[in-house]
């Protein structure tokens, strides 16, 4: 299909402004070949589905950008058969010929080609991928070059001035941030003191923000928020644990602790006088005396048996550390012989790999070697001037692509060299370790020698039983002596009144101290509670304020947010942006939703909004965009048959492309011919 649409139109562009002269497909998606003429019109596109209407926005938007008009840059744009698989043989090129402010003419092309290679002894080339080639005007560029020069003529914001729909959510690149750093950009930021100035309640914002800015702020606040809870949901249950130990449960005792440990005094020294009057006295020093000898060989006896418990310690302990010794050198050359074991298998497998690319290297040196430079027939037309092309001009690019190939086949030969070169080395080095490796792993094989032990220390007894019978001698004349002071005292009813009495008052004073000891329990337990209830108020005003500032800067960035709110969408009709919203705890969080207005009051979600009022939101969106950037270029309308109403004007050309189920074939018309 060969389809050509309308002549070149004479004259310039309007200022700042510009338009579509020329767009030529060849072997791009359905289209095998299409020449589109829109002269700087309006162009009218019209068709069902899969006659290739949309295609011609995507290859105009693909030879600028490398996207379609879904912002992808992955699609595919090769011709494919019946079965949908992709034409060899094939060359995709698109040229776009645009007229800019000044009224000079550019013509851009993008050429997408395969790349076959023949190697020698083969009879055909192999297909070995796709390459991408650029010219401007003709002149070939590389892609960074290319890609700059697009970007001077187009600016940065290309794809958001011919897509409508590209601002506002369809660009696969562009998040809600980007969307309001450009609103920013174009309204202007409002600054802080104008925030504050316009709400009086944010007069204390001022002295708040002394170092962090709102945001920075609002973190450091939600921490101490979080920080306070925390403390305001533990202290209380702190406090009644320490008011359940501040109650004290025992008794007052009676009586006066002074009075008793008097009484006790004067009782003790009643039972002195009542034993003294009897022999109890000489007896119980007797007993005394025989009870610290007693104590004296009792202390030799467990020193001796200390002394051979030690001496057999010592001897199990060198025993086991022998035996821990001799395990621990079996298992670390066992673990030795595993690691070396695993370590050469490694090495073995890498050495394996490291040979294999070595053959690779070798075998794809001789490939490079054996491969010829194949001679290219160029000719045909100049896509600039439709001349033909001269003889020496071919004669002069052939001459270029051989010496060009030469370059690369060199190049490829040397990196190849050098791969092999350091493949080598590598493959000797590990060679080198393996060997080390398994010299270390024999010696780690070696057997171990068992263990020797010392001499067991065989103690004597002879003391120990000595002592051991001495003591039981003074155990048996203490109890003689023991039973004779029993029987004087049951001759002495004194004497036991007199312990009777001790008993009792030392029973009281015990009550005493359990007593004021629960007492000084209970006065740290109410100086705790004291305490913690002064934390719990301190920490409960200490949150109350950080909730304050948070509202505060809460208030700030919702007031901010409503200024730019107005700012901007004064500057808007139909579609209107929001730059905050309230979260589901309350909090406020910046964001920059599309909506669109369906009433003075009343307005809709963008992504739920029509396809037609999308299409006159973005619309209205480009129209700020290109008078903020001073740029007017090309728009691409698509689905036009969802728009019910007029869509505005606009000095900018425009795309339309409407789907008609009844056009069976693809239909391209001008404003001119539309007139």
């Amino acid at each position: 299909m060969d389809t050509k649409i309308g002549t070149e139109m004479d004259g310039s562009g309007e200022e700042n402004t510009v338009v579509i002269l020329k767009i030529e497909l060849e072997n791009f998606k359905c289209h095998e070949r299409l020449i589109v003429e829109p002269c700087g019109k309006d162009l009218f596109i019209c068709g069902r589905n899969g006659v290739g209407k949309t295609t011609i926005a995507d290859a105009f938007l693909w030879c600028l950008s490398g996207e379609d008009t879904r912002g992808r840059s992955n699609y595919g744009i090769k011709p494919q058969d019946a079965a949908g698989n992709e034409l060899h043989h094939v060359e995709t090129v698109v040229s776009t010929r645009c007229r800019f402010q000044d009224g000079g003419v550019v013509q851009f092309t993008r050429n997408y080609h395969e790349l076959w290679t023949k190697q020698r002894g083969n009879k055909s080339a192999d297909f070995t991928g796709h390459t991408t080639t650029y010219f401007i005007d003709g002149v070939p560029k590389k892609a960074s070059e290319y890609t700059r020069i697009v970007s001077n003529f187009f600016g940065d914001m290309f794809l958001h001035l011919v897509i409508p729909t590209y601002f506002l959510g369809d660009g696969a690149k562009w998040k809600w941030t980007d969307r309001r750093k450009v609103l920013l950009d174009i309204c202007g930021d409002i600054s802080h003191m104008d925030v504050i100035r316009s709400d009086s309640a944010l007069s204390e914002l001022p002295d708040i923000l002394v170092t962090h800015t709102v945001e920075d702020y609002m973190a450091i606040v939600k921490k101490t928020i979080k920080s306070e809870r925390q403390i305001l949901d533990a202290v209380p249950i702190r406090i009644q644990e320490a008011k359940r130990l501040s109650v004290v449960s025992c008794v007052k005792p009676g009586g006066d602790l002074d009075e008793l440990l008097q009484s006790k005094a004067e009782a003790e020294n009643a039972l002195r006088v009542a034993r003294s009057t009897t022999g109890e006295m000489d007896t119980r020093t007797q007993i005394a005396e025989l009870k610290t000898k007693l104590a004296e060989w009792r202390a030799r006896i467990h020193e001796i048996e200390s002394e051979e418990r030690k001496a057999e310690s010592d001897y199990s302990a060198k025993c086991s550390a022998i035996d821990t010794q001799y395990e621990l050198s079996t298992s670390q050359a066992v673990a030795t012989q595993r690691s070396l074991t695993a370590r050469i298998e490694i090495l073995e497998k890498s050495s394996s790999e490291q040979q294999e690319i070595l053959a690779k290297l070798r075998k794809e040196n001789g490939r490079i070697k054996a491969e010829e430079f194949i001679e290219v027939e160029v000719g045909g037309d100049c896509p600039t001037c439709g001349q033909v092309l001269p003889i020496d001009f071919i004669k002069q690019e052939g001459e270029k692509a051989r010496s060009e190939w030469n370059e690369a086949h060199a190049e490829e030969l040397k990196r190849n060299r050098e791969a092999g070169v350091a493949a080598r080395s590598v493959a000797e080095e590990t060679i080198s370790q393996l060997s080390e490796l398994r010299k270390q792993l024999r010696a780690a094989e070696e057997p171990i020698n068992l263990p020797t032990y010392p001499e067991s220390i065989v103690p004597n007894h002879e003391e120990r039983d000595s002592l051991t019978k001495q003591c039981s001698a003074i155990e048996t004349r203490i109890q003689k002596l023991a039973n004779q002071t029993t029987s004087e005292e049951a001759q002495n009813p004194a004497i036991a009144r007199a312990e009777g009495a001790i008993t009792l008052i030392e029973e009281g004073i015990a009550a005493w101290a359990s007593y004021n000891a629960a007492m000084e329990a209970s006065t740290v337990a109410i100086n705790r509670v004291g305490e913690l209830e002064r934390e719990l108020r301190e920490s409960a005003e200490r949150y109350e304020g950080a909730q304050s500032e948070l509202y505060l800067c809460e208030r700030y960035i919702r007031t901010r947010s409503e200024m730019l709110d107005e700012r901007i969408n004064g500057k808007l009709g139909t579609i209107q942006f929001r730059l905050s919203h309230t979260a589901i705890n309350g909090g406020v969080e910046e964001c920059c939703d599309a909506l669109i207005r369906t009433g003075s009051d009343s307005a809709v979600e963008y992504d739920s909004a029509s396809t037609g009022e999308q299409i006159r939101g973005g619309l209205e969106i480009i129209e700020v965009l290109a008078q903020h950037y001073n740029m007017h270029l090309p728009i691409i309308i698509d689905r036009c048959e969802s728009v019910s109403q007029p869509l505005p004007g606009s000095p900018s050309q425009r795309i339309y492309i409407t789907h008609n189920g009844e056009q069976k074939t693809l239909s391209i018309t001008t404003a001119k011919t539309q007139e």
